[in-house]
């Protein structure tokens, strides 16, 4: 398995995961967290420069799109919403998308993540322009919904960044 797949490969150290006692479940995916935090301190200098490009938009008063499908779109709409009540931040100017709506807050519509065209409607439904930010969100960093954001958002030369587990996937500018 390529390197870029790594969110589609089998972890052979919980291959036998249903047949262990609790607690070396608990204690099995506590190690394999280890590897969680040295893949985002390889990655700080790019968070940095993501933050970076954030703040420089929003001092313009751009808003910033969280995108993203399935559990990736609900983990940026539950964080833009509590952007609000924790740092005072204006319930317009961070605004989370994900795939099906907020119907697929409580309910998997998996049908969703694959139309290209829904999120660009939705992004020009709140009149996205240049100014803006998208965050895009996708585990493998592939998923048509996140790519298609970031996709018309560079094309309207917008900041663009992608959040992935996936090393090589898109790129931000």
């Amino acid at each position: 398995m390529s390197k870029s797949n790594i969110t589609e490969s089998v972890n052979l150290n919980s291959l036998a995961i249903d047949e262990m006692e609790s607690i070396n479940i608990v204690s099995l995916m506590l190690e394999e967290d280890k590897a969680i935090h040295h893949a985002i301190k390889q990655a700080l200098p790019y968070i940095a420069e993501a933050v970076d490009l954030i703040v420089e938009q929003w001092k313009l008063g751009a808003r910033v799109f969280v995108v993203g499908a399935g559990t990736s779109g609900r983990i940026g709409v539950l964080d833009s919403i509590e952007l609000g009540p924790t740092f005072s931040i204006a319930e317009n100017r961070w605004i989370g998308l994900v795939a099906g709506g907020n119907e697929a807050m409580s309910r998997p519509l998996e049908q969703h993540e694959d139309d290209k065209n829904l999120v660009i409607n939705e992004l020009r439904s709140y009149s996205f322009n240049e100014k803006d930010v998208v965050i895009g969100v996708s585990a493998s960093g592939t998923t048509p919904y996140s790519v298609s954001a970031i996709t018309y958002a560079k094309e309207l030369g917008a900041t663009t960044i992608s959040l992935s587990c996936n090393p090589d996937t898109i790129s931000y500018n």
